[in-house]
């Protein structure tokens, strides 16, 4: 199956509450050669607006789904070059110690939480992979999404719940 790109973005629904959804490029008419300002222009004239999907929502999604039998499998971070290299190994670590064994997940993301507030560090993209059939997904700190379209969508459905969460608390 082929993979796909996505948005996630947010819209006002019935009346003050927000909520997430998903837009796959190739039904937004996003392709080769499209404007993507273009096409973000009209999807904000019916209502919908960018969401960015910090370090925090980051680790809530993350949380989300290794619960729900997902792996996480890589964290990047932005301007990696701007960061101490023993930093960048404690993180490599705690994202192998949660790969192989999920249950350290819950033991360890305080001191996930600690390390990025303290070296002021954010988190631009993960990948998580599915227990089951081993597809990979990708959420970007800007909205975007990677995968093949059936897991986004059976991802989503777990990530709009954390993402509509974090919208009505904020």
């Amino acid at each position: 199956m082929a993979e796909v790109y996505a948005k996630i973005l947010k819209k006002f629904e019935d009346g003050d509450d927000l909520s997430a959804s998903i837009h796959f490029f190739e039904d937004q008419g996003f392709s080769k050669g499209t404007d993507y300002f273009n096409v973000m222009e009209r999807l904000s004239s019916q209502g919908y607006s960018q969401i960015i999907v910090n370090s925090e929502l980051i680790i809530s999604i993350v949380g989300c789904m290794i619960k729900n039998n997902w792996i996480l499998f890589d964290i990047e971070l932005d301007d990696p070059e701007m960061i101490d290299e023993t930093v960048k190994e404690q993180i490599q670590l705690f994202t192998e110690n949660v790969r192989t064994n999920s249950g350290n997940f819950e033991k360890s993301v305080g001191f996930l939480d600690w390390i990025l507030e303290r070296e002021s560090i954010l988190i631009s993209k993960i990948s998580l992979v599915t227990t089951d059939t081993k597809k990979r997904i990708f959420i970007t700190r800007t909205g975007l999404v990677f995968g093949e379209k059936q897991v986004i969508e059976t991802c989503f459905i777990l990530i709009k719940q954390v993402i509509d969460q974090y919208l009505d608390a904020t």
